[in-house]
């Protein structure tokens, strides 16, 4: 459970981050144990890959296995502990050092290989008949690891191969909200406020400050709304749409899902 190379997710609006830059900040939180420590403490998460392996012995039993973004290891290790002959585990960061510490310390090295690098770059000396990847992210797709999987497909799965998981299903539907009222009701008070203030200034202290109003209201617009004020106003009577999102996955007959919101 861990990363691969084009899963650096960029950041959202405003200036493009360097590529480099991006893939060190993104890289950083996965090296850590901390966070291994969060994933590997997910027991919906663990139970559903610890049931698909062992449950499905015989797709692992002297195959040849490919870990994708193998973080800790913990995948990798288990591919073993279910009788794959080789496991390949790929970990772009320096989890890796951590990932072959545990797997020498489970008696492992001889069947686990752990390879510093990213899918996309990394060569395997064979094709491999089983490829195991934890890749899901918030709404499914963050993260972007999905693109590195089918890579990893692309190059090193058998045509006879199987995927874990093999199947990922989406569900949305929308749900109300009071945050777009509660935006515009934030940016019109601000604007009460400052339309106060000119008053006041003028009749305390003789200076006009209306001229500065449209450059204040440009400004709070972008600190409340951040949407252009056409659209804010049609926003307001309508639905606001956030996501509640139900993650199915099917790994060779073992279903898993969560919601997020």
């Amino acid at each position: 459970m861990g990363t691969s190379s084009e899963n650096a997710a960029g950041g959202g609006r405003g200036t493009a981050v360097p590529k480099e830059v991006d893939y060190a900040n993104y890289f950083c939180t996965y090296s850590f144990l901390y966070h291994q420590k969060e994933m590997l403490s997910d027991r919906v998460r663990m139970d559903a890959y610890f049931n698909a392996v062992f449950e499905n012995k015989h797709h692992f039993k002297d195959k040849v296995v490919l870990d994708v973004g193998a973080g800790s290891g913990i995948l990798a290790i288990w591919s073993a502990q279910a009788g794959a002959k080789k496991v390949y585990a790929v970990e772009a960061t320096k989890m890796s050092e951590h990932a072959r510490a545990l797997v020498k310390a489970n008696n492992l090295e001889q069947v686990v290989e752990v390879i510093e690098g990213s899918v996309e770059d990394v060569t395997l000396p064979e094709k491999v008949d089983v490829i195991i990847s934890e890749w899901m992210g918030y709404f499914l797709l963050r993260e972007s690891m999905f693109d590195s999987v089918i890579c990893a497909r692309d190059r090193w799965l058998k045509p006879t191969g199987l995927m874990y998981p093999s199947h990922a299903r989406m569900w949305m539907a929308p749900i109300r909200t009071g945050i777009v009222e509660q935006k515009l009701g934030d940016y019109q008070s601000a604007m009460g406020d400052w339309h106060n203030f000119v008053d006041e200034t003028k009749a305390f202290y003789g200076v006009d400050m209306s001229t500065l109003a449209k450059p204040f209201a440009e400004e709070q617009r972008k600190y409340y709304l951040q949407a252009t004020p056409d659209h804010v106003l049609a926003c307001r009577d309508r639905i606001d749409m956030f996501y509640r999102v139900e993650r199915s996955k099917s790994l060779h007959g073992n279903h898993f899902g969560l919601i997020a919101g």
